[in-house]
């Protein structure tokens, strides 16, 4: 397979090759290229070689993940091939297309989720330093110094009463921690989710959020904060938008946790329904806290 990994560089790179690699798809975390090998479609994904680990996190996601077919089948990890400071993984290759951003795709890949969040395998590593959706909402609320003050006084207040209680015991579970129906494949018979570089063990509640706060959910849940008028002038479209979202999603997510009914870790966790249909009527909860 380490001839299959340096062809794809060798591609990767614009130089020549024998034709059976091609560019299917680029952006800023790695290159998705289509290989053929013997016949068989193969995926393979550069991606740099940094703190991250992307590669062994996502080849450790995908062993732990194989058979289930809730994602690509891996095949190999190669890391710098031919010198080049990328990890080439290969997988099987998923003849799918992403949705669109729908409320019935949302729906499809929080139901996704929530079979992902069954799965428990021993070896993975978190996904954060701390993989709790507390000391994410410790690690947001020192990020809202960088918000503008008319955006960051409420969640700074609401995230301080929810770290003021008790914490939610949550068991640990695989988790994606960048699902969105971007990355959910669906071919005729099957569903697959793909790009697992920032998976490992966390709280259920952190890909809840994600999902919930990820660009392409602008059009999909009613209450997105990016929806509000206020907000979107005062973030201006910057950076900031996807922190405030992420925290704002975060905190109505551990809400809900922290309510007997809906729960993301217990017993209707496979309900999506029951996760996202009740967001809005939490809203006023949430500005409460605030």
């Amino acid at each position: 397979m380490r001839e299959l990994a340096e062809q794809a560089v060798t591609c990767w790179r614009g130089e020549p090759g024998d034709g059976s690699i091609e560019v299917r798809a680029s952006g800023g975390n790695g290159v998705v290229l289509r290989a053929e090998r013997d016949g068989e479609p193969l995926a393979i994904k550069l991606s740099p070689i940094d703190e991250r680990e992307r590669g062994q996190r996502e080849h450790d996601a995908l062993a732990a993940l194989a058979g289930s077919g809730l994602a690509p089948e891996p095949i190999a990890l190669v890391v710098a091939p031919s010198g080049a400071p990328v990890t080439a993984l290969i997988t099987s290759w998923v003849d799918g297309k992403a949705p669109g951003p729908t409320w019935a795709d949302a729906y499809k890949t929080a139901e996704m989720l929530a079979v992902v969040h069954e799965h428990t395998p021993k070896g993975l590593r978190p996904p954060y330093p701390a993989s709790d959706a507390v000391a994410l909402l410790r690690r947001g609320k020192r990020r809202l110094s960088e918000l503008p003050a008319e955006v960051a006084a409420p969640l700074h207040e609401a995230a301080d009463r929810l770290l003021a209680k008790p914490t939610h015991p949550t068991r640990p579970t695989l988790v994606h921690c960048d699902a969105s129906p971007p990355n959910l494949l669906v071919t005729p018979a099957s569903r697959v989710l793909v790009d697992w570089e920032y998976s490992g063990l966390g709280d259920p509640a952190l890909d809840h959020a994600y999902l919930c706060a990820h660009p392409t959910s602008l059009d999909v849940f009613a209450e997105h904060p990016e929806r509000c008028d206020e907000l979107a002038e005062l973030l201006g479209g910057t950076r900031f938008a996807l922190t405030a979202s992420v925290l704002y999603w975060t905190i109505i997510h551990e809400i809900l946790i922290r309510t007997p009914q809906p729960r993301l870790a217990g017993a209707r966790q496979r309900d999506p329904a029951a996760l996202h249909g009740q967001v809005t009527r939490y809203r006023a909860w949430f500005q409460r806290l605030a």
